[in-house]
């Protein structure tokens, strides 16, 4: 049976790396990450999103690039769709 997509949550988490991590653009020293939470009546699935913490790549590799195309476009675009699991 396929429920709706009720729900779709984003949490942006910084977290502080033990060691910092050397990239071509210097040193990154906080890890940025997107959790992904979508809701339907029948369960909970969660995601995340884990752009590059060097820099390199289109705008859109970046932790507010992603923001931007989860909270923007992939999110709205969900709510509502049937799904069959939350896998």
């Amino acid at each position: 049976m396929a429920d709706a997509v009720e729900r779709v949550t984003l949490t942006r988490l910084q977290v502080p790396l033990k060691e910092p991590c050397r990239v071509a653009g210097g040193e990154v020293t906080v890890k940025d990450a997107i959790l992904v939470s979508v809701e339907t009546r029948a369960g909970i699935g969660l995601g995340e999103c884990s752009p590059p913490a060097d820099g390199r790549g289109s705008p859109g590799d970046s932790a507010d690039g992603c923001w931007d195309e989860l909270a923007g476009r992939i999110a709205p675009a969900l709510l509502g769709r049937s799904v069959t699991s939350v896998e």
